[in-house]
């Protein structure tokens, strides 16, 4: 069910985003990134098309609901993995979405991001496009 789907993976521990990339490739999906921060995942929702997002709630330059918001902004469903609890003001932002509690096994992974995919069906035709000359 992932074939195909482009996913951005917003996790600043290396051996964390090494497996999250991992899972996401064995189930046909394509990852973009990972990025360990905030700025590098601004950088790149709207640059580069993305289907789904996977996001640590605590990143290298702080919590990520700055890149929630964008994501929000974009259509973009997000599945959260974090050692920690989803930030109030997230919640304030809408995200109701799927969290798991690390340390995340590779299924929870493919059945969260399934998951999502299974509930926002407007996820299954429809991605954030690149601009221009973005691959």
């Amino acid at each position: 069910m992932l074939a195909g789907r482009r996913i951005l993976v917003v996790e600043d521990e290396y051996l964390n985003a090494l497996l999250i990339e991992d899972v996401i490739i064995e189930a046909g999906g394509e990852v973009v990134g990972p990025v360990r921060s905030n700025r590098d995942a601004l950088d790149l929702i709207g640059r580069a098309p993305i289907d789904l997002a996977l996001i640590d709630v605590n990143v290298a330059d702080g919590d990520t609901v700055p890149t929630y918001r964008l994501l929000r902004h974009h259509g973009v469903p997000t599945m959260v993995c974090t050692g920690g609890m989803v930030p109030p003001e997230m919640r304030r932002e809408g995200f109701n979405g799927p969290v798991y509690a690390k340390p995340v096994s590779p299924s929870e992974i493919v059945r969260g991001l399934e998951g999502i995919l299974e509930a926002e069906p407007s996820a299954e035709t429809e991605h954030v496009p690149a601009a221009p000359g973005v691959r």
